[in-house]
């Protein structure tokens, strides 16, 4: 039965290889295992016999039922040998019996015994059968399966002949008997069909290999029985047998074998197997038989794997109370249903729950043990290889085991550290032995659930090192301790890390100086001290590099960083020691003065820093000269955040340098007044550069701008025609009115707007350009110069978008000059010459603006690929009243044009200044004598005069 399934030996590479996989096997393995136990136990036939105990066992539950009223029983039995006085029945008195009932009229007379052997009595017998009609005869099977049939005389007028074939099953009982076998219905199917005849109903078997299980109604005796002595002597009234079955048998001693649940200690006569199994049919209560055959597979195949897979996981007390309200469940269920007839199995199911438990246990604890190895190595080896000492304290002896770890970390051999406390609290530094202690008492008390320190240790050496010692406290159940155990670690580096994360954190690698998270905390200890001592004073001061920049991209980074840190040098020797010099971010610095008398000692000492670092540094082989600004400011009542002081002494350093650099300035409230109203301006300028960028991406004109363009033009000084024009940013405020260049485009240049600025300027005028060319083919080509601020040329795609905005509006490169100021290409150094050439390259014409104001260029003007220079107006304005002016401007035209480049000069406003341009052979001029800057109509008009500059010598 099955013994062929067996549990496979490995799983497949590719199931081992899935974790999802692989875990579910892990969980129905138990279960798997104990199915398959189950199978070979039921193919030893272990199962069947304890099937046949719950068998039993459910009828006792269950108790008697009522037999079938239509069964009666004519007992051959002792009494009636002994009445009679014939040991052997012969077949005259079955003749003399059913001649008795028959005038009784039962509906079927069944003779049990198998009357196979011919008989001289054959014929009386023959003669009763043949007058009563009514007889149904037995016949059964030899081991053989050979026929045991009645003799030929009595089959021929037997009304109809049942199979009487049964096989006990191992403990003597009878449970089951074919309806039909070889064909030959079974004796009771026989007698019940011929019962009911008469009602025009039928007991129909459909597969010759169905099987009745017997459902025992009770005990023998308590069917209706009498014995054969009674009936032919007429003791019993024959209305009793009327339209009954009478079953006919022999019932002494050496033929009752029949066991039955109701009748274990007496067996009886298998004619009552026969009246059981009548009983069943004419009442249709015999046992259905529930869990047989595939349905019992496929509880063992289905069952244990998910009952395991349940059960994995579980405590061993939570799968104890599964366990049992599993199996006291399907009793439960097994009586329950065996009261309507329904026979499930009850050990297979109860073993194999019983099974599956024990073997997940097993699969549990051989887990467990497995895990509990495995930890047992892993803390071995992390022993071993995680460095530790180790450390256990009998709090009763107070004696100490130190670990050959413990000891070596100390540089002390095994041997030569005994196991005293002292040993551990000697050689901890004296600063650190009262908290330690403190630790270990606070945890003894049980006021911290596990005990950590850090301490130095003094090692063998000399040096001190830093320990992390961890332990926990065992105690009494009344919260004694009694011993304390636990690890050593050496955190030594870890320390000179965090040491090092920290000096990181809060100093400036380059200059080693404290930085702005060391200084505002300070600060902010400064300023607590002022709350508390109102009449003590300091000051903040924070210096800027005027020009650093310069230095820095003139002579290289690592020239600027070299000043920087003769800089911090310079102002830590100057300053005293109580003084905090902090590096802040760029080349600004930050000093708090603690204890000052008044304002006058800051500004004074503000006075002495700006003579100091006035004097040369020598920086590798270059003599550099700085100047610095300060921005000052003095510590009251108002201020309780360090931030807000430093962004006063930072608003006072800007106000410095507004004022022309080399400056200090206290901080004072009006201050703050114009840098909120400068932020407001700032803000402004974004929300109007803002929409003018909106209204520029959907390709239309603002209707109320805040922002225009004004074009003044450059004349060419022979022939007085105009040859372009400079655009020039306009604002009108909504509030304010108009804002001059100057109020706006160094904010613009400081907070960054000027990028997007300049390129909205750069669109409008080349859109602007190009519609004039386009109106006005007739005149020479006109160019429109724009001024490129130093902000946009250090961008890396500055090429890019010029071209961009180029190919957008239409105007071609050469009718574009692009004006770069002296300090642009300087504070640029050699990064400018490749933008230079690109934007060449490209067509566009260069133009270097503001030509000889305080950059000596002159050197370098050779290498550039500039176009046009042109000479500041404050050349021109005193040419012809200062020599040296003149000198200048003679200087710069020759100059020009031996490099072959042309000159426009600036801020032209009389025509004495065009007479002597002239005469030196200047090109083109530019200023309130030709025209003032104008709007677009007005310069369109001023392009269509037939003259277009009148005569202005």
């Amino acid at each position: 039965m099955l013994h062929w399934l067996k549990p496979p030996a490995k799983l497949p590479f590719a199931i081992q290889r899935l974790p999802l996989v692989k875990t579910v096997w892990d969980r129905i393995l138990p279960g798997v295992l104990a199915g398959l136990l189950v199978l070979g136990l039921i193919h030893l036939g272990l199962v069947q016999s304890l099937e046949h105990l719950g068998y039993n066992a459910l009828f006792s539950l269950r108790g008697p039922i009522p037999w079938s009223r239509d069964i009666v029983v004519v007992e051959i039995d002792e009494e009636s040998q002994r009445s009679i006085g014939q040991a052997v029945w012969t077949r005259d008195r079955y003749a003399d019996l059913i001649n008795q009932l028959s005038p009784a009229q039962p509906s079927v007379i069944v003779l049990n015994p198998l009357l196979s052997e011919n008989d001289p009595q054959d014929m009386a017998l023959v003669a009763a059968m043949g007058e009563s009609g009514k007889v149904v005869l037995g016949q059964s099977w030899t081991d053989t399966d050979s026929a045991i049939v009645p003799s030929l005389p009595l089959r021929a007028v037997a009304v109809d002949i049942g199979h009487v074939f049964s096989r006990e099953d191992l403990d003597g009982l009878v449970r089951q008997i074919r309806l039909r076998r070889y064909g030959v219905p079974a004796l009771s199917l026989v007698a019940a069909n011929l019962h009911l005849r008469p009602l025009g109903e039928r007991i129909v078997v459909e597969n010759p290999n169905q099987e009745l299980w017997i459902n025992w109604p009770a005990a023998a005796r308590e069917l209706t029985h009498y014995s054969y002595a009674d009936v032919v002597r007429g003791q019993v009234p024959l209305q009793f047998f009327r339209d009954k079955i009478v079953l006919v048998g022999i019932t002494t001693s050496p033929m009752n074998s029949l066991q039955t649940p109701f009748d274990r200690t007496v067996p009886v006569s298998d004619m009552y197997l026969q009246a059981a199994a009548i009983s069943n049919l004419l009442q249709q209560n015999d046992l259905r038989r529930l869990g047989n055959g595939w349905q019992g597979l496929l509880l063992l195949l289905l069952g244990g794997p998910v009952l395991s897979f349940g059960l994995m996981g579980w405590s061993f007390e939570r799968r104890l109370m599964a366990w049992l309200g599993l199996c006291l469940g399907w009793l439960g269920l097994s009586v329950l249903l065996f009261h309507y007839q329904y026979w499930i199995p009850v050990a297979m199911p109860v073993l194999l729950v019983t099974l599956t438990g024990a073997a997940v246990a097993l699969r549990e604890q051989s887990r467990t043990n497995l895990l509990l190895r495995q930890s047992e190595e892993r803390y071995a080896l992390a022993v071993q290889g995680s460095n530790e000492g180790l450390w256990d304290w009998n709090l009763m002896t107070n004696q100490v085991y130190y670990s050959p770890r413990w000891k070596e970390m100390l540089g002390w051999e095994e041997s030569e550290v005994g196991d005293r406390l002292e040993e551990w609290y000697e050689r901890v530094h004296p600063d650190d032995l009262d908290s330690l202690k403190a630790a270990l008492q606070e945890h003894l008390d049980g006021h911290t659930a596990h005990f950590e320190h850090e301490h130095r240790m003094i090692h063998r050496e000399g040096s001190y090192r830093w320990m992390l010692t961890r332990g926990v406290a065992i105690k009494h159940r009344d919260g004694t301790a009694y011993r304390m155990a636990g690890s050593q670690s050496d955190i030594t580096q870890r320390k000179e890390a965090e040491d090092q994360l920290w000096h990181n954190a809060y100093y400036d690698d380059l200059t080693g100086l404290p930085n702005r998270a060391f200084f505002l905390d300070r600060l902010r200890q400064a300023i607590a001290f002022s709350q508390e001592y109102p009449l003590c004073f300091h000051a903040v001061l924070l210096i800027d590099l005027d020009r650093f920049q310069v230095v820095n991209n003139s002579l290289g980074n690592s020239v600027g960083d070299q000043l920087l840190i003769a800089t911090a040098h310079r102002l830590k020797g100057f300053l005293p020691s109580e003084a905090v010099v902090s590096r802040l971010p760029g080349d600004e610095f930050a000093i708090l003065l603690p204890n000052i008398e008044d304002e006058r000692e800051a500004t004074r000492t503000a006075e002495q820093l700006q003579q100091i670092l006035a004097r040369p540094f020598n920086v590798g082989d270059q003599e550099v000269y700085i100047t610095i600004s300060i921005g000052i400011a003095i510590s009251s009542a108002r201020y309780t955040q360090a931030e807000h002081m430093l962004q006063d002494a930072d608003t006072a350093l800007h106000r410095a340098k507004a004022s022309g650099k080399a400056r200090h300035q206290v901080f004072d409230p009006a201050m703050h007044n114009r840098m909120l109203a400068r932020l407001k301006l700032e803000n402004d300028l974004r929300r109007a550069i803002a929409q003018e960028e909106r209204y520029a991406m959907i390709g239309a004109d603002n209707p109320e701008p805040e922002l225009f363009l004004h074009y003044q033009p450059l004349v060419q000084l022979d022939t007085r025609r105009i040859v372009g024009f400079e655009a020039l940013i306009r604002w009108y405020h909504p509030s304010t009115g108009f804002l001059s260049p100057g109020k706006f485009i160094p904010m613009a240049e400081e907070t960054g707007q000027i990028i997007p600025l300049g390129w909205w300027i750069l669109r409008q005028a080349c859109r602007q350009m190009n519609r004039w060319q386009m109106q006005f083919p007739d005149l020479p080509p006109l160019t429109i110069n724009v001024n490129l601020s130093s902000r946009q040329f250090s961008l890396p795609d500055l090429t890019q978008q010029i071209q961009g905005i180029l190919y957008e509006t239409g105007l071609d490169a050469s009718s574009l000059k692009l004006e770069i100021t002296e300090g642009t290409i300087m504070e640029n150094g050699r990064a400018v010459i490749d933008m230079l050439y690109q934007l060449r390259s490209l067509g566009i014409q260069l133009a270097i603006d503001d030509f000889g104001t305080g950059y000596s260029s002159l050197s370098y003007l050779y290498r550039f690929p500039i176009n046009t220079l042109k000479i500041d107006r404050s050349f021109i304005t005193k040419m012809h009243t200062d020599k040296d002016s003149a000198a200048i401007v003679r200087t710069i035209i020759n100059l020009a044009h031996s490099l072959g480049l042309d000159v426009t000069a600036e801020g032209v406003e009389d025509p004495e200044q065009v007479t002597r341009l002239k005469e030196m052979n200047c090109e083109c001029g530019q200023g309130f004598l030709f025209s003032k800057a104008i709007d677009a109509e007005a310069a369109e008009a001023l392009l269509s005069q037939t003259e277009l500059i009148q005569d202005f010598t």
